[in-house]
């Protein structure tokens, strides 16, 4: 019966969930050591995606629970976000961030996106995503499946990853800190390339000041997308003009030190930021999930102090 745990001797932590086909369910999260319910193959303890199946009891499902990394064993923390079941295949895509995906010696994260087979099998597809040759960090907090056609399920439909870059502050727009991004693929995970936003990512589009803003959580809607998670910018300064936070909660002058919920609406086609709200109060405000309803209105949870 429930609850479960699920993990061995080292740090296990599930991230996100989904049901699978016969009601059983998906989960998407990181391993540390190998042992127990941890599958063989962990990188020592710092970190892996971990990817398992259980049935609506809560049993992991012989042959469905294995553990994903990239090649740089010097720096090994790798912790799968999101997961989201292929409406056509039943196969399941993961994203998060991948320190173990940059070449040795470079302590930065990049996306990692993987198919994983409905088998468990070896991934049917793989992609890296960050900005290449800079030490950029990059990731995704979540990744939803992308229509062609607004709520159309078809072999033509990608994903969306919505995370952040956080550069390295020497590039105009991006800061220092933080911004919103989107990596747009097809169905085999390639780049379904957005016009560029900003210059110096290498696919996808970002948007934020020069200050944290973090994207959390996305959803599609009938003419593009609506992201949302939290800004501390509200500074629109920039020379990127496509990345800026609208001023609503705050005086522009001086920038805040606190955080705002941040929505955003990007078009479908070209990843271009077509209107953008900020909602809180004097403390710190974030959002974490945004979900649609049936009835076409948004929920948005999160924080607020």
């Amino acid at each position: 019966g429930w609850p479960k745990e699920f993990g061995s001797t080292g740090d296990d932590v599930a991230y996100d969930l989904k049901e699978a086909e016969s009601g059983n369910i998906v989960i998407a999260g990181q391993a540390g050591v190998s042992g127990d319910d941890v599958p063989s193959g962990t990188q020592g303890g710092a970190g892996d995606y971990w990817v398992f199946k259980t049935n609506a009891s809560g049993t992991i499902i012989s042959g469905r629970n294995k553990v994903y990394h990239g090649s740089n064993t010097t720096y090994e923390q790798d912790y799968a976000r999101s997961v989201v079941v292929d409406c056509v295949t039943g196969e399941y895509i993961v994203t998060g961030f991948c320190k173990s995906c940059y070449p040795v010696d470079f302590d930065f994260s990049a996306l990692y996106m993987l198919k994983i087979p409905v088998n468990f099998g070896t991934p049917t597809e793989e992609e890296v995503y960050g900005y290449e040759g800079e030490r950029d960090d990059f990731g995704s907090y979540n990744v939803i499946q992308a229509h062609e056609v607004f709520e159309t399920c078809s072999s033509t439909s990608g994903f969306l990853s919505l995370g952040l870059q956080h550069p390295d502050g020497s590039y105009g727009c991006f800061g220092g800190q933080h911004d919103f991004w989107t990596v747009l693929t097809d169905n085999n995970l390639a780049p379904n390339d957005f016009t560029l936003a900003c210059e110096n990512s290498d696919y996808g589009s970002a948007f934020g000041g020069k200050k944290k803003d973090n994207g959390h959580s996305a959803v599609q809607i009938c003419d593009g997308f609506l992201l949302t998670g939290l800004t501390k910018s509200n500074n629109k300064d920039l020379s990127c003009t496509l990345c800026q936070v609208t001023c609503n909660h705050y005086e522009c002058t001086p920038a805040p030190e606190t955080e705002d919920i941040w929505i955003a609406k990007i078009d479908y086609g070209t990843g271009e930021l077509a209107w953008n709200e900020s909602i809180g109060g004097t403390g710190n405000d974030g959002a974490y999930s945004l979900k649609r309803l049936p009835d076409g209105t948004f929920v948005v949870a999160g924080y607020t102090t």
